[in-house]
């Protein structure tokens, strides 16, 4: 597979927004916009923490080519509402849950990215009947990572890696979701029985990591792929944290070839 050097110019998917309702908030996502009719895979981005689904877009638009994809604002992030309080992981994905049924969306893939993979772990949990695969990137609550100092310094260490671009829109992000509501979404990904529950994912997973990825220590991704029913690891070299957004060709490349191959 030819791995892309850095993130490559951006494809000129048009993209429209999409609201709908679910328990009363505003949930936003953003979508192609010409969606494919034929029969083909579906599949829903999840970002990662103190940022919206905005990082999405390069791997959304690659996407788009080939799949139904939809990448949604947890709420309390981007665009969607502020529930009046922080939603715990379980909550985020049972929201998100609720939010496939409003949209009519069944027999999906979840692409989970940093802190996204924990609520897609969650909801394939809830969900396990409805989702056909799960790809799970940038894991970074291990052992030793389960303090907020801990992922803060780390992610400091990650920022000089990153595309450029990426800064100014986990700034505003952040900034619209608040430092306490960000700060209590991280408490509960701490807290969440991610690793307990391993071997409730029984569709075929992918764990994907950054070669350079200082959030995701290396034998960490490759342990819970170890765990899983049906898990297989693969490192993308060069990569930093944000797979999705620094090398959206290959991760894109990945997650088709994850989602079409007979399981």
């Amino acid at each position: 597979m030819r791995w892309a050097r850095r993130q490559s110019d951006e494809v000129p998917t048009p993209l429209s927004d999409r609201e709908d309702v679910v328990d009363g908030l505003r949930i936003f996502a953003r979508v192609p916009r010409s969606q494919r009719i034929e029969p083909s895979p579906t599949v829903i981005l999840i970002h990662g923490l103190s940022i919206s689904s905005r990082y999405e877009r390069p791997c959304l638009r690659r996407l788009a080519a080939s799949c139904r994809v939809y990448a949604p604002d947890l709420p309390g992030y981007g665009c969607s509402d502020d529930p009046p309080d922080t939603l715990s992981i379980g909550d985020l994905a049972g929201t998100l849950g609720r939010w496939l049924d409003v949209v009519g969306l069944d027999h999906v893939a979840l692409v989970g990215d940093s802190l996204g993979a924990h609520v897609a772990a969650s909801l394939a949990r809830q969900r396990a009947d409805t989702i056909s695969h799960l790809v799970l990137s940038g894991l970074s609550l291990d052992s030793t990572g389960r303090r907020r100092i801990t992922q803060v310094l780390r992610a400091t260490r990650d920022i000089p890696r990153e595309p450029v671009s990426l800064l100014p829109l986990h700034v505003r992000d952040a900034f619209n979701a608040g430092p306490g509501r960000v700060l209590r979404t991280l408490d509960s990904a701490i807290a969440d029985p991610f690793y307990d529950r391993l071997d409730e994912l029984t569709m075929p997973t992918l764990v994907v990591r950054g070669e350079h990825d200082p959030l995701a220590p290396p034998e960490w991704p490759r342990s819970v792929a170890a765990r899983l029913p049906r898990g297989s690891f693969v490192e993308v070299p060069g990569a930093p944290h944000a797979v999705n957004y620094a090398r959206p060709d290959a991760y894109a490349a990945l997650i088709l070839d994850w989602i079409t191959t007979p399981g």
